[in-house]
């Protein structure tokens, strides 16, 4: 087997003119895959790590309430759920408000957000990190007059960091104020910029609620995997003592079991990938146009590489000849063949990684503009490689090149050694 294999690298190499543009093709349209594969999966963690801190945690649990009930969610019991279901899970509390008339003043001016967040300063330092911080620092624990805001909302009110802001709210008594010192300014414009965010001890007594009120208990998975498992387990433990919907998968889903015809108390578990949904959409549009273009890519080798390998054998018909006349078995001298083959598209799959990988890497450097904030990491775009994609990828072009090279690698292995050897090359 080494000896055939051997005589296979020194067929290569010394027809390496004839193969160096179908092993570039390869190696090109391989390069191609590693860096939508790698932009695209870099792409969604950068989202999903903002979207985890702005949505309140990979599986984030919250209470409606209609008719004579109030919307109190009960900590202690949701605590308990989380320990019997889940054990030592990172979670955290806050307090949100959803209402649209929350806005920010400084000089004279004013800004609306989408929402205010009241958080633990430092149950939440981790998952903080997905905040592009560009002025300030991320509040000390204890600083309940913190406030940190997005660059867009600092520039529209002409704040910098140390300012007051002026913060106004509808509580329980109406509409209300409370000052807050900005201590950092973070880099976003895309949906998850429009926030506020202050300790939850401040925007509960902002809103008059007690101070161990929460309207969201979110729950952090390391690497965002097992979302879907984590929230079933948990509304399993919620539904032994309250009534909580089925696991919404969609914000549609999530709309309907907070909007639809009902009354009473319910508490409502959704995954990040159900807020997600119209970006994941977009995300895995564009990876389908990808392996869209894989296969078609895979199908212009595989006539590249089979019509290639025919005016091989037809050129080196006098040498299978001689090998065939000198002992060599069909299969044999079929093998020849494939293991040319798997060379080529195993060198050509390891260079386009590499080309891929590079690219990537120098992609990174850029800065990028900041309509994208949504997709960078710290105003950059990060990538990142899944290898099981990777590995899967490079599995169906080595196939995919070794059923090229099958067919004309048996016609070759058929011709007798007498009629091979009257063929000159």
């Amino acid at each position: 087997m080494k000896t055939m294999l051997a005589f296979a690298c020194k067929s290569l190499l010394g027809r390496r003119r004839r193969f160096f543009f179908l092993g570039l093709a390869v190696a090109f349209g391989f390069m191609i895959m590693t860096v939508t594969t790698g932009l695209t999966e870099g792409l969604l963690s950068s989202v999903r790590n903002k979207g985890a801190f702005y949505f309140s945690g990979n599986v984030n649990v919250t209470c409606y309430a209609k008719g004579p009930y109030d919307a109190f969610m009960d900590g202690p019991l949701l605590l308990a759920a989380v320990r019997e279901s889940l054990g030592n899970a990172n979670v955290i509390r806050r307090s949100v408000y959803y209402g649209t008339n929350a806005q920010l003043f400084f000089g004279g001016e004013s800004v609306r957000q989408r929402r205010v967040v009241g958080v633990d300063w430092s149950s939440e330092r981790g998952i903080a990190d997905s905040l592009n911080i560009v002025s300030g620092s991320y509040p000390s624990d204890g600083d309940a007059g913190a406030a940190l805001i997005s660059e867009t909302a600092a520039r529209r009110l002409g704040a910098r960091v140390g300012d007051d802001l002026t913060l106004l709210l509808s509580g329980k008594q109406g509409k209300d104020t409370a000052t807050f010192v900005l201590r950092g300014i973070f880099r976003d414009s895309s949906i998850f910029g429009y926030a506020t965010y202050i300790s939850r001890p401040a925007i509960n007594e902002l809103l008059s609620e007690p101070k161990d009120y929460i309207t969201d208990l979110g729950i952090i998975l390391p690497g965002g995997r097992g979302e879907g498992r984590t929230a079933e387990r948990l509304r399993a433990a919620i539904y032994k003592h309250a009534f909580v919907c089925p696991v919404a998968r969609t914000r549609d889903e999530f709309i309907n079991y907070a909007t639809g015809d009902w009354t009473g108390k319910r508490y409502i578990i959704c995954t990040l990938d159900a807020h997600l949904s119209d970006i994941k959409q977009v995300l895995n549009a564009l990876m389908a146009i990808c392996y869209l273009l894989l296969v078609a890519f895979l199908a212009i080798v595989l006539l590249g590489i089979a019509n290639t390998y025919r005016v091989v054998v037809f050129q080196r018909s006098a040498e299978i000849g001689m090998m065939r006349a000198m002992g060599m078995s069909k299969a044999r001298a079929m093998l020849v063949f494939i293991e040319e083959a798997g060379i080529l598209s195993l060198v050509s799959t390891v260079i386009g990684l590499g080309a891929g990988m590079f690219f990537l890497f120098m992609i990174s450097r850029v800065d990028m503009p900041s309509g994208m904030d949504m997709f960078l990491r710290e105003g950059r775009i990060a990538w990142a490689l899944d290898f099981n994609v990777i590995i899967g990828i490079s599995l169906v072009v080595c196939v995919t090149t070794l059923l090229a090279a099958w067919f004309p690698a048996r016609r070759a292995a058929r011709i007798l050694p007498i009629e091979a050897m009257r063929t000159e090359d």
